[in-house]
């Protein structure tokens, strides 16, 4: 083999663990709740083999959450995901007062989701 041959057959996208296309749209519900709200748990298609990025946006300031694969993790940034990983988010209001907000999910300049949050105040902090 060349070198740029062997250096292909080698690569994680030929063996499929590699970067895959962008995840197909999902369609979250909109979160409308007191304290903490959630969507509903949606599985992954379209990215095609391997992994593709996720990235979140919050315009407000309630805490995002996301449960992928069954583990809810705080959104601290992002994560990849595969065909047929199930993902969902949810929020918590830290405060007395309501928060709303849009949360943004996308992969690489393709828009996967977009829904928008109103939940109330939590009484107990």
């Amino acid at each position: 083999m060349t070198g740029a041959v062997f250096a292909f057959a080698g690569s994680p996208q030929s063996a499929g663990g590699g970067w895959g296309d962008h995840p197909s749209a999902m369609a979250w519900t909109n979160i409308y709740s007191s304290s903490q709200g959630a969507t509903q748990i949606l599985t992954v298609a379209g990215v095609g083999g391997g992994y593709a990025p996720i990235v979140a946006t919050n315009s407000g300031s309630a805490a995002l959450f996301y449960t992928h694969n069954g583990v809810s993790t705080a959104y601290a940034g992002p994560f990849n995901v595969s065909d047929g990983d199930t993902l969902g988010w949810w929020l918590l209001n830290l405060t007395t007062g309501a928060e709303s907000g849009t949360i943004v999910v996308s992969s690489g300049a393709f828009t996967v989701s977009t829904f928008t949050y109103v939940i109330r105040g939590n009484n107990y902090f």
